[in-house]
């Protein structure tokens, strides 16, 4: 039939298009969308070690994560809680960890079946039904947690997991609306196959029950045409209603509408966040670092400590008491710590006056925790903030936060070489403290780094006398 024909090929045409706008635009907003999930349950997830509610996997390093798995959902015992979520949440972390650093986004390696697991996963913790009466146990434990918090009167750490809870259902939702569409592209594909292999060559007729009329005959042509592909009845269904059905001219106008791009008509209003929105972004992933920071200097105030007291003499330990409880000096201990130049490539070394760094970085995580928490003088100038505000607080403090950082790396090479070796074993390392702060900066900075790029753009864009709607 020449008229199914060049609907075929009106629909391949359509089809394309709709490929070129997912290639072009959703996968990288689905990335983006995915590192937003993954950066707001770090901040629940860290709340919550840091509160001992939960605990560290000790086998979580060891199992390597190579595809997309599901953590256990079985129900357990109210005596296994914490053990059994300690395990199930580092799992889901490294999950999304692995989907965030390795899985690629493609529509190759999105399969129907990849598209499913990363759903679900999305919904492993059900993030708009947080109750502690859930029959998922998950969930349960999840809203057990938060409840817990606040009944303890902790309220900046209730305000972060309660804004974690917000920004994980809103995220998960936009996700799983574009696994949809991407979805909706398989669909049309194996179909788009079935018509051009199986259908049109048969020249079926229309009639009013297509599927009862055809199906068998159908079914012959597609065990020799389709090289072994898997048979889905009801996508070869919709392709016999939609070209042989009675309804099929209102079918076929209906489905090539929804493959038109969407980019277009919505250039009119809005496409993409605010630079506003995006500064937010990039100051909200900066201030995940606080975790990591408090990790680090604690365990290096700990290091600082073994050194400062390593065996001094009863008169040493009087004369630094009494220098420090009736003088009221104040024991600043200066620690010379070498890094590496990035621009020279040549070793450097600076002193670093230990309790002014301390608190310097204490100030810090106080300040990212009200960040995150929303509470705060800093928190509310902040949304109030234009965007040369914005934008220079987040400058100012990535740049702050990469001196703290080398500094953090020295002190660190510091206390394991300086300290004698009948110590050594009571010094704490922070190399994965340091990478966990590492990657948080480099989060942060990718999106400083996108906001400057489309800066320019658009700037340039108005030198040339092109508007953008």
């Amino acid at each position: 039939m020449v008229e199914q024909n060049a609907f075929t090929e009106q629909l391949a045409d359509g089809l394309h298009a709709f490929r070129e706008e997912l290639e072009k635009s959703d996968f990288t907003q689905l990335r983006d969308e995915f590192r937003m999930f993954y950066s707001a349950f770090e901040g629940l997830y860290k709340t919550f070690k840091k509160k001992g509610i939960i605990q560290d996997d000790p086998y979580r390093f060891e199992a390597k994560v190579t595809e997309l798995e599901i953590p256990d959902e079985t129900n357990f015992l109210e005596n296994e809680r914490e053990d059994k979520m300690s395990i199930r949440l580092s799992q889901f972390d490294a999950q999304l960890d692995y989907i965030n650093n390795y899985f690629q986004f493609s529509l190759d390696q999105l399969t129907l079946e990849r598209i499913k697991m990363l759903s679900r996963i999305t919904q492993y913790i059900r993030w708009n039904e947080l109750t502690d009466t859930n029959p998922n146990m998950n969930t349960q434990s999840v809203a057990v947690y938060a409840n817990k918090l606040k009944h303890d009167g902790d309220n900046l750490s209730t305000a972060i997991v309660k804004d974690s809870q917000d920004q994980l259902a809103k995220y998960g939702k936009t996700i799983r609306a574009r696994l949809k569409k991407i979805t909706k592209y398989h669909r049309e594909e194996y179909k788009l196959n079935v018509r051009q292999l199986v259908t049109d060559p048969l020249e079926l007729q229309v009639c009013s029950d297509p599927v009862q009329e055809h199906l068998s005959q159908v079914k012959r042509r597609f065990i020799s045409a389709m090289n072994g592909r898997p048979f889905y009845a009801e996508l070869v269904n919709e392709v016999l209603n939609e070209d042989y059905g009675p309804d099929r001219e209102q079918l076929q106008a209906q489905l090539l509408s929804e493959l038109q791009p969407e980019s277009k008509p919505k250039a009119k209003t809005k496409v993409g966040p605010s630079f506003e929105d995006m500064l937010k972004e990039g100051i909200r992933a900066m201030a995940q670092c606080s975790r990591s920071l408090e990790l680090c200097i604690n365990k290096l105030n700990d290091n600082h400590y073994l050194m400062e007291n390593q065996k001094l003499s009863l008169g040493a330990k009087i004369q630094r008491w009494f220098a420090m409880k009736i003088l009221k000096t104040k024991q600043d201990k200066t620690y010379e710590v070498e890094f590496m130049d990035p621009l020279t490539g040549t070793g450097k070394t600076e002193r670093v006056h230990f309790q002014e760094f301390y608190e310097l970085v204490q100030k810090k995580i106080k300040l990212y925790n009200g960040i995150i928490g929303k509470v705060g003088t800093v928190a509310s100038r902040l949304d109030g903030a234009g965007e040369d505000q914005l934008f220079l607080f987040l400058q100012k403090n990535l740049e702050e936060l990469m001196v703290i950082q080398r500094r953090m790396a020295g002190l660190d090479a510091f206390f394991k070489t300086e300290v004698p070796r009948d110590l050594r074993k009571q010094i704490r390392g922070i190399k994965n403290d340091l990478t966990a702060l590492k990657n948080s900066l480099v989060n942060a900075n990718q999106k400083r780094h996108d906001y400057v790029s489309k800066k320019e753009e658009l700037e340039q864009l108005k030198r040339l006398g092109i508007n953008q709607v």
